[in-house]
């Protein structure tokens, strides 16, 4: 779905609250962008290390964490 057409569907709010999602982002993006390398490279261990509990979560309890359906 292209923006132009999520704006005349969306509810009321809605494409408000993307918008700042969008900004949120892109100051993020230009945080991470000023890094240093060695903490670009600490940053990625965190989320990688941050991704394996997640999986571990989801395997140990599967009924909390149902697999996500795309469709």
């Amino acid at each position: 779905m292209c923006w132009a057409t999520f704006t005349r569907s969306a509810p009321p709010g809605a494409v408000n609250e993307i918008q700042q999602l969008l900004e949120r982002q892109a100051r993020w993006q230009k945080t991470r962008q000023a890094l240093s390398w060695p903490e670009k490279i600490e940053m990625a261990g965190r989320i990688r290390e941050s991704a394996r509990q997640l999986r571990a979560a989801r395997k140990a309890e599967p009924e909390k964490y149902p697999e996500r359906r795309e469709g």
